[in-house]
C-alpha cells in the first residue's frame, strides 16, 4: 500500500469515527505504526475540523485541540495561520506578521529528530546564506530567530508552484526561459561564493506571475566557510548529485551538474539515472554514461543534446561555469526563435 493510499484510509477512518460517534479518535491511535503520517494526518484532520465546524453554523471559535495533534508554533509579533509544508530538516508554518499586516512564511527546526543540533547549526547556516541575497530570484529572508522555541527564519512566502509540478506542462520557450532565471540565481550566488548544493525542482518555484524562485539554501556551502557542510559527508538528493559530491567534494560547478539533470528532466520528462536505491543512483552518476536527451524525446536537437551532455560532465572541468551556461542558454533561445 502506497504511504498516499494509507493516509486517505486512515483519514476515512477518522472521519467515520467521528460522524458515528461524534467524537474524535485521538491521532497517535490513527498513526500506529506509521508515526510519519502524523504531521500529514493531522493537517487533514484539522482542515476537515474547520471545515465541520463552518458548516454547521458553529460560534466562531477556535475548535478544541485534536488529541495526540502538534499544537501549531507561536512567534511573537505573528500569527500562525496553517501548516503548509515540511522535509527532512524542518517544518513550513503561514504565518502573519500582526504588525506590518503581510502574509510570510516561518521555516522552522523539527526537534523530533536525533540531531537536530546539528540540523539547528545548517539552519543557522541558511539564514546567514539568505541574508547575503538581494535578488527577485531567491527567496528573501526577513529575520532570524535563533532562540525562539522553536527557532524560526521568517523568509518570503512564495505563491506558486514546484518545478517538478507544473514544469512538464510548460511550451518549450517558457521552459528555456525558467531555466535562464535559475542561471541567473545561480549566477549570482557563485558571485557571492556559494554554492547550493542540492538544486532540483522542488527547490525551484514558479510564481503564480511568472517568475522563479530558488529555495531551500540549508546546506548551502561557502567557500570561504568551514562547519556543518564541510565535513566531507554527503549531502544532496542522489538523483541529482553530481559525481564529485559522493565522496564530499563540491565546486560552483557541481550545481552546475545538478542543473543538467534538472535540464535533462524538463526536456524528456524522466531522469538520466535510476536505481533500485541511493548507492545505485549515485554510482551511475560515477560511472555510467548518460543518453543523450534526444534519444527520450526525438524532437530535441543535436545542439541541446551537445549542451545537456555538457552539463552533465563527469570531471568538473568539463562543464561551463554558471554565467558561460546563462550565455548558452541564451543564445540557444535566441537562435530558436530566429527559426520558429
Amino acid at each position: 500500500m502506497t504511504t498516499t493510499t494509507e493516509l486517505e484510509d486512515r483519514f476515512a477512518r477518522f472521519v467515520e469515527h467521528h460522524v458515528l460517534y461524534n467524537e474524535r479518535m485521538a491521532l497517535d491511535e490513527l498513526c500506529t505504526g506509521r508515526p510519519e503520517l502524523a504531521v500529514p494526518l493531522g493537517d487533514l484532520v484539522e482542515r476537515y475540523l474547520a471545515l465541520t465546524h463552518t458548516l454547521d453554523g458553529e460560534p466562531d471559535e477556535p475548535p478544541a485541540a485534536l488529541p495526540g495533534a502538534a499544537p501549531l508554533p507561536h512567534f511573537d509579533g505573528f500569527q500562525t495561520i496553517e501548516r503548509i509544508g515540511a522535509g527532512g530538516m524542518g517544518e513550513v508554518f503561514k504565518l502573519r506578521d500582526v504588525r506590518l499586516d503581510r502574509i510570510v512564511a516561518g521555516k522552522v527546526v523539527r526537534r523530533d529528530a536525533a540531531d537536530w543540533k546539528n540540523r539547528l547549526e545548517a539552519f543557522l547556516h541558511e539564514a546567514r546564506a539568505l541574508a547575503l541575497f538581494s535578488d527577485r530570484r531567491i527567496v528573501q529572508v526577513f529575520e532570524f530567530r535563533p532562540d525562539a522555541d522553536p527557532p524560526v527564519i521568517i523568509m518570503e512566502l512564495v505563491d506558486g508552484f514546484e518545478l517538478g509540478r507544473i514544469g512538464p506542462s510548460l511550451e518549450y520557450s517558457q521552459r528555456a526561459r525558467v531555466m535562464i532565471e535559475i542561471c541567473e540565481a545561480v549566477q549570482h550566488a557563485h558571485g557571492l561564493g556559494l554554492q547550493h548544493r542540492d538544486l532540483k525542482p522542488s527547490n525551484i518555484m514558479l510564481e503564480r506571475s511568472g517568475g522563479v524562485k530558488v529555495m531551500d539554501y540549508g546546506i548551502a556551502r561557502a567557500q570561504h566557510l568551514e562547519g556543518v557542510t564541510t565535513t566531507g559527508a554527503f549531502l544532496g538528493t542522489p538523483y541529482y548529485a553530481a559525481p564529485e559530491t559522493v565522496e564530499g567534494a563540491t565546486e560552483p560547478r557541481s550545481d552546475i551538474y545538478s542543473l543538467g539533470v534538472v535540464l535533462f528532466e524538463m526536456l524528456t520528462g524522466s531522469l538520466p539515472f535510476r536505481g533500485e536505491n541511493a548507492f545505485a543512483v549515485l554510482r551511475s552518476h560515477c560511472l555510467t554514461p548518460p543518453p543523450a536527451p534526444s534519444s527520450l524525446n526525438y524532437a530535441l536537437t543535436e545542439d541541446l543534446d551537445r549542451l545537456v551532455l555538457r552539463l552533465l560532465s563527469k570531471e568538473p572541468s568539463g562543464r561551463p561555469t554558471a554565467e558561460e551556461l546563462l550565455n548558452l542558454l541564451s543564445d540557444h533561445l535566441r537562435r530558436a526563435s530566429d527559426v520558429g
